[in-house]
């Protein structure tokens, strides 16, 4: 048997309003999970930015701690430098500094017994000031002679200019001033 086609018992105005309905359902639902979706993305780009700004609050207080540290770090380092820049001057210092009491030494040593040493001081670099008296004139020279002398006082004095000489009349002593020039840097320390 042939098949017979349908007899639709519903008429099309009625058809077409189903249709619409249905269609209206479906925007209504796809509307919905739409706005749903949309909700959610709304919430989790609200929670991300709030849990952004929480970081970048964290991170402002980390910098501020860093910062804290190194403003108290700057200080000790602007102190070390300052003591390493004191402790190489005094290095420099003590490397420079002269013996005194070599020279002491070698003119105690070069000095006879009846040869007395009032007076001694520096006058300038590589010159010592010595003034005194002696017994006599002879005690006097050789007193310059031995001085000058490479076992005693000749290890560091180079030269001597007797600048003033004169006999006191009461005493019957000679009394002298002198310069004694000293060899170049016997006087600083050795390593």
């Amino acid at each position: 048997m042939p098949k017979r086609p349908d007899i639709n018992l519903i008429p099309t105005e009625l058809r077409d309003q189903r249709k619409v309905e249905e269609v209206r359902k479906t925007f209504n639902f796809a509307g919905l999970g739409i706005l749903i979706v949309l909700a959610v993305a709304s919430i989790l780009v609200f929670g991300y930015r709030l849990k952004l700004d929480a970081d970048l609050k964290n991170n402002e207080k980390l910098v501020t701690r860093e910062q804290e540290k190194i403003r108290d770090l700057s200080g000790i380092e602007q102190d070390a430098r300052r003591l390493k820049a004191k402790s190489e001057a005094a290095d420099k210092i003590f490397q420079n500094q002269n013996r005194f009491s070599i020279l002491l030494d070698n003119l105690a040593e070069s000095t006879p017994q009846d040869v007395t040493v009032t007076n001694f001081s520096t006058i300038e670099a590589g010159k010592v000031g010595i003034s005194g008296n002696a017994q006599s004139y002879n005690s006097l020279a050789n007193f310059i002679l031995t001085a000058l002398d490479q076992n005693y006082g000749g290890k560091i004095f180079n030269g001597a200019d007797l600048t003033s000489v004169s006999l006191d009349e009461v005493t019957g002593r000679a009394r002298f001033a002198m310069v004694f020039y000293l060899k170049s840097n016997v006087l600083v320390k050795e390593e």
